[in-house]
C-alpha cells in the first residue's frame, strides 16, 4: 500500500514539474514526463479559397504531454494527452484530449494485459508511435473506416505476449460502437445488445522481437526486424445488410515489416500493408424541410446502398538509411491506394521525400512531396452527375520533431 501511495504522490508532483523522476530500486515507482512537439509548413496546390493557386499552411501537427511509468516493476502506466493540426486553417479552438490511457500488467514476457484507452492491434503501421515513424506521417487508409474510434483508439483490454521468442499476439475487447450512444436508421438501432468489439493481430518476428506496446516505423539501426502479420477486427450487430438487417462489422488487414542494419551507418526500413474494410449499408435518406418549423429532418427510403468506409486498399514504404557529414539521412518513397464501394471515394496518393535525423526520432527534419489523388464528379449541360474521373493536386511539406 506504501509503494501505491508513494507512486500516486510522484505522479502529482511530476505533473507539475517537468522532469524525470529515476529509481535505482528496479521495484520502486518511476515516472518519466516527455513532450512531443512537431512543427509543419505544408504547401498544396490549388487549395485556397479561390481553387486557382497555392494553400500555404503554417500549423502544430502534434503537441502532446506524455506521461510513462511504472509502479513496481510489474505495473507499468502510460498517459498521453492530444492537440493536433494547432492553426490549420487559422484553427486555433480547443483541441486538447486525452488520446492514450492505460495501466498494464506485465507479469511475464509470454502474458502483458493492458486496460484503458488503447490504440487498437490490428495492424503493423497504425500500432505505430507517431514518434517513430519512417515517413512523415501515417499512410491514412485506416481513417473513417473503422466501426468506431477516437484516432484509431477504443476502450477496452488487451493481452499481448511474446511466444516461442518469435510469435507476436495482441487481443483485445472493446466498447466498439454501443447501442445506448448511437446513429439510427430510419428507426432501426445498431446493436441493441451491447456486444463488444473484438480486435486481434498475430504476427511472426524472425529476428528480434517487437515487445514494446507501441511498434517502430523504423528503428534507425537499434533493432533487426522482419514482422509478416494480420489483423481481425469484429463486432456482431454494428452494421446492416443490403436488406436493412442488423449484420457483422468486419475488417481484416495483413502486412510485412523489414528493418534492416546493413551497418553501423545504414539500413533499410520498408512495410507493406493490405486492408479491407465492411462497414456494410447505408439508409437511403432525403432532407426534408418544414417550412412551418423552419427545421429539416430526414426521411428514409426502403433502399440501402453501401457505407462509404466499405472498400479495399493497400499502402507501402521503402527507406535507405545512411549518412553524410555524421548526420543520419534517409531517402523514402511511399503512397496508398483505396477502392471505396462507393463512387467518388477512392484515393491514389504517391510519396517521395527525406528525413534528417540529427538526433535520432528526438530531433528530426522530414520533407515531404505528395501527389495527392482523388474522383471529381462529371456532370452534364443540366448539371447531373454522370461519372466519376480521375484528379489530383500536388503537396510539399516540411515538418521538425523534437521529442524530449
Amino acid at each position: 500500500m506504501r509503494k501505491v501511495l508513494v507512486s500516486l504522490l510522484g505522479f502529482v508532483l511530476m505533473s507539475v514539474v517537468p522532469g524525470t523522476l529515476l529509481a535505482e530500486d528496479p521495484d520502486a515507482p518511476d515516472l518519466k514526463v516527455k513532450l512531443l512537439v512537431q512543427g509543419q509548413a505544408q504547401f498544396t496546390e490549388d487549395a485556397n479559397v479561390t481553387k486557382d493557386g497555392w494553400d500555404n499552411e503554417f500549423f502544430v501537427r502534434r503537441a502532446r504531454v506524455i506521461l510513462t511509468g511504472k509502479v513496481n516493476k510489474w505495473i507499468n502506466f502510460f498517459y498521453e494527452t492530444e492537440n493536433a493540426n494547432i492553426g490549420k486553417n487559422g484553427s486555433f479552438g480547443d483541441f486538447v484530449f486525452t488520446q492514450d490511457a492505460y495501466v498494464e500488467f506485465a507479469m511475464y514476457k509470454e502474458l502483458k494485459v493492458s486496460a484503458g484507452m488503447l490504440l487498437l492491434p490490428f495492424s503493423h503501421h497504425n500500432r505505430q508511435g507517431a514518434t517513430s515513424l519512417a515517413g512523415l506521417d501515417y499512410h491514412n487508409v485506416f481513417s473513417g473506416k473503422f466501426i468506431t474510434d477516437k484516432v484509431w483508439r477504443d476502450v477496452g483490454v488487451e493481452a499481448r505476449g511474446i511466444l516461442f521468442d518469435m510469435l507476436d499476439y495482441r487481443v483485445g475487447v472493446f466498447n466498439g460502437l454501443r447501442g445506448t450512444d448511437i446513429s439510427k436508421q430510419g428507426g432501426v438501432t445498431l446493436n441493441p445488445d451491447d456486444m463488444p468489439r473484438f480486435t486481434g493481430r498475430l504476427a511472426v518476428n524472425f529476428f528480434d522481437v517487437e515487445d514494446a506496446f507501441f511498434y517502430g516505423g523504423t528503428y534507425l539501426g537499434t533493432k533487426k526486424v522482419l514482422s509478416i502479420g494480420g489483423g481481425l477486427d469484429v463486432q456482431p450487430d454494428a452494421v446492416l445488410d443490403a436488406k436493412g438487417e442488423l449484420g457483422l462489422y468486419k475488417a481484416f488487414t495483413g502486412d510485412v515489416f523489414a528493418d534492416y542494419p546493413l551497418n553501423e551507418t545504414m539500413g533499410i526500413t520498408g512495410q507493406l500493408g493490405y486492408v479491407y474494410f465492411d462497414r456494410g449499408y447505408d439508409q437511403a435518406s432525403t432532407d426534408v424541410f418544414d417550412a412551418t418549423t423552419g427545421k429539416t429532418t430526414k426521411a428514409f427510403a426502403d433502399t440501402f446502398a453501401k457505407n462509404a468506409g466499405t472498400g479495399m486498399g493497400a499502402f507501402g514504404e521503402v527507406g535507405f538509411r545512411f549518412e553524410v557529414l555524421k548526420v543520419p539521412l534517409m531517402p523514402i518513397v511511399g503512397g496508398e491506394w483505396y477502392n471505396s464501394d462507393v463512387d467518388g471515394k477512392d484515393i491514389t496518393n504517391i510519396r517521395a521525400g527525406v528525413n534528417m535525423f540529427l538526433k535520432g526520432h528526438n530531433a528530426n527534419l522530414k520533407l515531404e512531396y505528395a501527389n495527392l489523388g482523388f474522383e471529381l464528379p462529371k456532370k452534364d449541360a443540366a448539371g447531373k452527375v454522370t461519372g466519376w474521373e480521375n484528379d489530383s493536386a500536388n503537396q510539399v511539406t516540411l515538418q521538425a520533431q523534437l521529442l524530449f
